[in-house]
């Protein structure tokens, strides 16, 4: 994608009337949007159909006489894959910026989780049928995924500490969320906690 990408996506939701979220928020719609979310993508896909079902096979015969078909196929055939891969990226990008997903973040933690997926010393690992294995330090990209998106929401996860309270030397601790908050540790108020399943809490940071 080229520089700027996502602010012109921006500008297109702005001008065709589509949400422009910074940040996540519940939607009691969201099944909807999805639903409508697959069609769109389902219909995009099925244009590969359409390029498949253009691709002429005349007959032609051999030297010793034999006939057989080959597809003839031209630069308008890739003039039409590209307007369809292109497509599906301008309109998964339009669908994250209604949601507050900033998808450049998201993509880089997705190449990096690929990357993971190298054996230990970087070959890349194949099973019989030349499927790309999970080396054994894959990381999936979720966990990191969840905590872009917690960040973008003003959200930092304080390891094993009571609700509401900040210790005073946060050096060590697994500490994230906005820069701002990443640099001021100290003077931090953390509103609405919740403790998740690793013992971390989640809280709403303001700075105070």
């Amino acid at each position: 994608m080229y520089k700027g990408f996502n602010e012109d996506i921006i500008k297109m939701n702005k001008m065709f009337d589509l949400p422009v979220r910074q940040s996540i928020e519940p939607d009691k719609d969201l099944a909807t949007k999805l639903y409508q979310l697959h069609n769109t993508l389902t219909d995009e896909v099925n244009e590969l159909l359409d390029i498949t079902a253009i691709l002429d096979e005349p007959e032609f015969s051999d030297t010793m006489g034999k006939s057989a078909k080959y597809p003839i196929v031209t630069i308008d055939h890739y003039v039409s894959l590209a307007d369809l891969l292109g497509d599906m990226i301008v309109y998964c990008a339009s669908e994250a910026n209604k949601h507050g997903i900033y998808l450049p973040e998201v993509l880089q933690a997705i190449m990096e989780s690929q990357w993971s997926k190298l054996g230990a010393n970087g070959e890349v690992i194949k099973d019989e049928n030349g499927k790309f294995l999970k080396g054994e330090n894959y990381q999936p990209p979720e966990p990191m995924i969840k905590k872009l998106l917690q960040a973008r929401n003003g959200m930092v996860a304080v390891s094993k500490h009571p609700p509401y309270v900040i210790p005073e030397n946060l050096e060590n601790e697994p500490l994230m969320g906005s820069a701002e908050a990443m640099n001021r540790p100290i003077g931090i108020a953390l509103e609405d906690s919740v403790k998740q399943e690793d013992g971390t809490y989640l809280c709403k940071a303001k700075l105070v």
